[in-house]
């Protein structure tokens, strides 16, 4: 019989360790590069020699397991033994039974079967998103960046007599904001889609029931490399959301990234949305002081939002201002759910579509449940380009020179 003698781990090995631990496994690929990113220092061949023997070691001495798992290819995968898990949690000071938040390290005691990772292209995915947050946290430390993952995001809660458990693949958070993640691999058809938002919907139910925040949004991130695919996968995204959302698609984001390094701009976008709104309002000071137009916030409690209402010889012509960008969803609904409760007080109701860069979006209201109401919106919606000076466009894209459009704009009837 093999006698098992333990060895004593070094702070290498510790640290590499600790690395398997907080992303229960993960490929050597991924593996090294977290690790240099701690290091603070570049990723090279040497390193990378250096991280498989140690690997081979710890191999060895059964604290952790390497299988390789087929993927686009063959991948060497890690994760760690029982044994593996206790030396970590007795390292990081992990008391028995502690549940842990996820958030700013506090790590909690999860039994081998939770802890041992799913060993397939979701999980890492799942891992590669979560790397480059810990990349952008090393960064950019200014932007009090924070994540957990599926271990600590679910949740056990009752509802109307039943039991559920709410299960996002992660929880980002940025600032004092909360943002879920899914990773979606477009495996998920039309149907199960919607079962994932009913979930979400029912969850957000609860929380309001018992009086907790709503977090800000989900993003969705994929691994579709082909942009027509990923717009085909984006629209189907946004269909079963609209479908099972509607109470709360005015308050809660849906976005989506195509691939994982667009996590950066989603982020930034989520900085300086604040900033932008200001923008926003300085520029479009110039074109709504003027007797005639009355400016301001609407009684609709949006953040962020804008509503000027224009006397004109028939009556008024009112005006609601939403920012619009690629693959997000609040300012569309909110611009749609607002038609939905006055369009039909409203004479004539026009909306304006505020956005920082990029190419003007073709049908952007496709997916809502009232066709009248989206051609409607269609017909009648402006563009606004605030990245430098104001730029106007029409539904078509064409630039709009005539002055002041809010004054001088054709007549467009709902």
């Amino acid at each position: 019989m093999t006698k098992f003698i333990a060895h004593r781990v070094t702070n290498r090995e510790m640290h590499i360790l600790t690395i398997v631990y907080k992303f229960r496994g993960l490929t050597i690929e991924q593996l090294v590069r977290q690790l240099c990113l701690e290091l603070n220092r570049p990723y090279s061949k040497t390193i990378k020699y250096n991280t498989y023997k140690i690997l081979n070691s710890l191999d060895k001495s059964r604290y952790i397991i390497t299988e390789t798992i087929r993927l686009h290819r063959a991948m060497d995968f890690i994760y760690l033994t029982e044994l593996g898990i206790e030396k970590v949690a007795e390292h990081l000071g992990i008391m028995p039974l502690h549940t842990g938040s996820g958030w700013n390290e506090d790590y909690g005691d999860f039994p081998f079967p939770l802890q041992k990772p799913p060993r397939n292209l979701h999980h890492v995915l799942l891992t590669e998103a979560l790397l480059e947050l810990e990349k952008l946290k090393v960064q950019h430390r200014h932007w009090q960046l924070d994540y957990r993952d599926n271990r600590y995001c679910a949740q056990l809660y009752d509802w109307q007599g039943e039991q559920y458990v709410f299960r996002p693949d992660a929880a980002l958070r940025i600032g004092e904001k909360i943002f879920f993640v899914e990773i979606d691999r477009g495996t998920e058809f039309i149907e199960k889609l919607k079962e994932k938002f009913e979930g979400y919907h029912r969850y957000f139910s609860y929380l309001k029931q018992n009086k907790k925040p709503i977090p800000y949004g989900v993003v969705f991130v994929s691994d579709k490399e082909n942009k027509n695919d990923f717009n085909r996968r984006w629209a189907l995204i946004k269909q079963a959301f609209y479908s099972e959302m509607g109470q709360w698609y005015t308050v809660f984001n849906l976005m989506a990234c195509k691939e994982i390094s667009d996590i950066k701009n989603l982020i930034v976008r989520q900085i300086t949305r604040n900033d932008v709104f200001q923008d926003f309002s300085k520029k479009i000071n110039y074109y709504t002081h003027h007797d005639n137009i009355k400016f301001g916030k609407h009684d609709l409690g949006w953040s962020d939002a804008a509503a000027a209402i224009v006397q004109t010889d028939t009556g008024q012509r009112y005006y609601a201002f939403e920012r619009v960008e690629e693959f997000e969803t609040i300012g569309l609904c909110r611009l749609y759910e607002f038609g939905k409760k006055f369009g039909n007080g409203i004479k004539e109701y026009i909306p304006i579509l505020f956005y920082t860069g990029g190419a003007i979006l073709r049908h952007v209201f496709r997916g809502f449940e009232d066709e009248e109401l989206i051609t409607t919106l269609q017909e009648n919606l402006i563009w606004l380009n605030i990245k430098k000076e104001p730029l106007w466009f029409d539904k078509n894209g064409n630039r709009i020179n005539t002055g002041n459009p809010l004054l001088s704009m054709a007549k467009l009837t709902c």
